[in-house]
């Protein structure tokens, strides 16, 4: 073995760095007697020095490089898909459950024993009401009015409180979702209809929905839904 003075305490001066440490990255030297792993560190350090003429000389076959860690491959974030908003159907996901409402009869959704709501007519206008409460559209808009009849079909006077079951009611037209009706302070207004009726009486209530002054409405439906269950009511 060649090796100059200088060079054999610059590699032991090395080794003793490397041992009290623990740094770099060295092959797994556990087999290896401690004389052959100060000839391999000094070697490793010394082949970069450019003064360095003499190299060590050693059996490397009796090293066992450190095995390289596998990397563990890391799973792609999962995509979601976003549902469309602006579905056909009112209510969809309204309780933040994701869950369609279901489609029924709209006298189920109103849930009322022994009372009667039929759509009448509709209208358009620019204005409706009267001089306490009117409702007046927009520039370019217009009024679409759907006139309802309440009717107490028991044989004893009962309260009749829409305004408590929180429905919400969703125009149609040709399967193109137009908006919801208007907050109004009509007396008559479905949306907050509250009457305690005589048996047998008929009362009247409307929606009022303002859209587009160029709409033109084609096979209108109300959808009415109590966040759970959806009905449709045909609007002529």
């Amino acid at each position: 073995m060649k090796i100059h003075t200088n060079k054999r305490l610059i590699a032991a001066a090395a080794v003793m760095a490397f041992t009290l440490t623990g740094c770099g990255s060295v092959p797994d030297l556990d087999h290896v007697n401690r004389d052959m792993e100060a000839e391999y560190m000094a070697g490793a350090l010394l082949k970069y020095d450019k003064n360095n003429d003499d190299m060590l000389d050693y059996d490397r076959s009796i090293l066992r490089a450190t095995p390289t860690p596998t990397p563990v491959p890391t799973s792609k974030p999962v995509q979601t898909t976003a549902t469309p908003s602006g579905s056909a159907v009112a209510g969809n996901d309204s309780d933040g459950t994701g869950e369609v409402a279901a489609t029924v009869p709209a006298e189920k959704v109103f849930d009322l024993k022994q009372v009667d709501i039929k759509m009448m007519s509709s209208e358009l206008k620019q204005t409706y009401g009267s001089a306490d409460a009117a409702v007046t559209a927009h520039s370019g808009s217009k009024l679409y009015i759907v006139h309802f009849r309440v009717k107490n079909q028991a044989s004893i006077r009962q309260k009749v409180n829409l305004l408590k079951k929180d429905l919400e009611y969703t125009l149609v037209s040709d399967g193109e979702v137009l908006g919801k009706p208007l907050m109004t302070i009509l007396q008559n207004d479905l949306q907050y209809y509250k009457e305690n009726m005589k048996a047998g009486r008929n009362s009247e209530a409307v929606l009022v929905f303002e859209i587009d002054g160029k709409q033109k409405l084609q096979n209108p439906v109300i959808q009415v839904t109590d966040g759970k269950v959806t009905g449709e009511i045909a609007v002529h």
